[in-house]
């Protein structure tokens, strides 16, 4: 039993260490947080920290209901460059780690400052109040 559990994390782990990637690329999202910072400058837009990881359901159900909704994401591409960290891989600024996830940062584009913090899963109309402020 203990095996076929153990089987099961290790799949579900590594499905999800590529979905997040898969999500990035159907949903235009950028995974390189220097990169997304540049153009958040050119674009006088801020960032939108997505922060991840791999045994996260909340996050994917945070894509899936969320962020894959036109109605969400054009209010987010309008204001924010849109950013997805998976934590467990690192490459990212240390003032945005957290043992918490999903953990959406909105960065301030000059400052590179938090201007906002949520942690954990929200849902649709708390994220869409958020994004319109």
């Amino acid at each position: 039993m203990i095996k076929i559990f153990t089987v099961l994390m290790m799949v579900f782990t590594f499905n999800y260490a590529n979905d997040y990637k898969s999500f990035a690329s159907k949903m235009n999202y950028h995974l390189n947080y220097n990169k997304a910072l540049e153009l958040a400058k050119k674009e006088n837009k801020d960032l939108m920290v997505v922060m991840v990881a791999n045994f996260c359901p909340w996050c994917v159900k945070f894509e899936k209901l969320i962020l894959e909704k036109p109605k969400y994401d054009k209010k987010i591409k309008e204001n924010f460059i849109p950013l997805i960290i998976n934590r467990e891989e690192g490459n990212f600024p240390t003032f945005l780690d957290t043992p918490i996830v999903p953990t959406i940062y909105f960065i301030d584009n000059k400052t590179e400052t938090i201007k906002h913090k949520v942690v954990g899963y929200n849902n649709r109309l708390d994220f869409l109040n958020l994004i319109d402020k």
